[in-house]
């Protein structure tokens, strides 16, 4: 486990403050990256005569002036080591210490290769050290970046350059280790580290107005950038075709038609509900059913009634409570007067437990735009920062997807995909009440009844309250799918 950092420079002409600027924030982040890795330090730098030089040292040691940045340096590559317990090395030698190379290629690494005995007599790879990391420039000479790659079992967060009269170019590349690059346009380079609050500029704020852009490297990629400025992104991740989706299913109009649409697509598509105290805790478990049954899919129940209503209650599982109706619903289709405290994240950490253990590669949530005006879990941003949590929390080369098609579309849009796909409405429980039918002034009962009427179609099931002739001008669902010839 380590701590990477270093800096790619443009080919430009550059004076000595810029020069000076350079070496100052590359010994500031290898500085910072000492929280990270106190045990070796070590660094390769190539220049544009393809000449390699290298320092070395172990225990803790500030760098600052170390580091020897000149008009002909193209490539640095630096290493904070923090020692695993299975690779302790008692008297460490220039060997023992990263950056890594078999002489043609120069790698620093963070993270542990499981596999590394068994690389090497695949394809018979030398190393000096017991180290695991050391494997990876031979690795990458005899299969290449990105089939080397593919052959790691275990973590990584790399950086590495080839020795060859090419233009110089720096590889990057990580699965689950974090990994992150600085643009800085004023001095025309690229600096990447571990950890981003190592590329902080505010040390240098005092002295001029220098911006830094950052950017994450996505989990499972690989990044090449040449001394011209040319960046190339690649996904690691293998490419799908078919999904096997597991559907968060409440059995109402958003996730069934959602369920719907993966099966309309050719997906393998398994249904999983929560029966957690809601109120229409029965009448939801009878609607699920029938979803899936219609879709000829399976159905998984998972019970978290105890945590919500006892340890988080809410107006929603009071079993004597009752849901806001004012104005017809409106009131609890505009704000959450019904929230459970963080159900969809508690929700989230099971069915992602549940899909990596049964091999689903996607998740797939009925969040709408609608609704994301009184519910923050239905807002876009926290299924993309739920994504990105997810890719982590899995382990190595499960990748998981977390969806929500509907996530840009309003109630009366979902409304017309259900007809049109022929999702099974008639089945489906919107209500917050478990009564015998939906009483029309919940907020989730307003949103449907309201979608479908600007839809211009009745909807198929039976409200206990409508405004009167509320279905006046509006065609069944059959005449609608007849009309629209679907």
């Amino acid at each position: 486990m380590c701590a990477i950092a270093g800096v790619i420079l443009y080919e430009y002409t550059r004076d000595d403050v810029q020069l000076s600027n350079i070496r100052s924030q590359l010994c500031h982040i290898v500085n910072a990256a000492g929280d990270r890795g106190r045990d070796s330090f070590g660094w390769s730098a190539l220049t544009k005569h393809d000449v390699v030089s290298r320092k070395w040292t172990t225990g803790e040691k500030r760098v600052l002036e170390d580091f020897e940045v000149t008009e002909d340096t193209r490539i640095v590559i630096c290493n904070r080591r923090a020692e695993p317990t299975t690779e302790f090395v008692p008297l460490k030698m220039d060997t023992d210490v990263q950056p890594f190379t078999d002489g043609h290629w120069f790698v620093s690494h963070n993270g542990t290769i499981a596999n590394d005995r068994e690389l090497s007599e695949l394809f018979a790879l030398k190393r000096d050290t017991r180290i695991d990391s050391a494997v990876l420039p031979g690795l990458f000479s005899k299969a290449g970046f990105e089939k080397g790659l593919r052959e790691i079992i275990g973590s990584f967060a790399l950086a590495g350059f080839k020795n060859e009269r090419r233009i110089p170019q720096l590889y990057l590349a990580c699965n689950y280790k974090p990994l992150w690059i600085a643009h800085d346009d004023c001095n025309k380079c690229i600096f990447f580290a571990s950890l981003p609050e190592y590329l902080d500029e505010t040390w240098w704020k005092p002295q001029g107005t220098r911006r830094l852009k950052l950017t994450e490297i996505p989990p499972y990629s690989m990044v090449r950038i040449n001394s011209l400025g040319g960046i190339v992104y690649e996904s690691l991740k293998p490419e799908r075709v078919t999904k096997k989706v597991l559907v968060v299913c409440s059995g109402g109009l958003d996730s069934g038609t959602l369920a719907t649409k993966y099966v309309k697509e050719g997906h393998k598509v398994e249904l999983l509900h929560f029966t957690y105290g809601c109120r229409a805790e029965e009448r939801e478990v009878v609607a699920v059913k029938a979803v899936a049954e219609a879709l000829k899919v399976d159905v998984r129940f998972v019970d978290l009634g105890l945590l919500f209503r006892t340890l988080a209650p809410s107006k929603l599982t009071d079993p004597h409570g009752t849901s806001n109706r004012t104005s017809g619903g409106e009131a609890g289709a505009e704000f959450a007067h019904e929230w459970v405290p963080a159900r969809n994240l508690v929700f989230m950490a099971i069915v992602t437990a549940i899909a990596e253990g049964n091999g689903f590669d996607t998740i797939a949530l009925g969040a709408n735009l609608e609704e994301s005006g009184a519910y923050p879990d239905n807002e876009a941003l926290w299924r993309r920062r739920l994504a990105a949590v997810v890719e982590v929390s899995t382990n190595v080369n499960v990748h998981i997807q977390v969806e929500a098609p509907f996530e840009n579309l309003m109630k009366h849009e979902i409304v017309k995909l259900a007809i049109e796909l022929k999702a099974p409405l008639e089945h489906m429980w919107s209500c917050y009440e478990g009564d015998s039918v939906q009483c029309g002034t919940c907020g989730p009962d307003q949103l449907r009844r309201m979608g479908f009427k600007m839809s211009g179609v009745i909807d198929p099931i039976e409200y206990e309250w409508l405004p009167e002739g509320f279905w006046d001008g509006c065609v069944t669902v059959e005449e609608y799918r007849n009309e629209k010839g679907v």
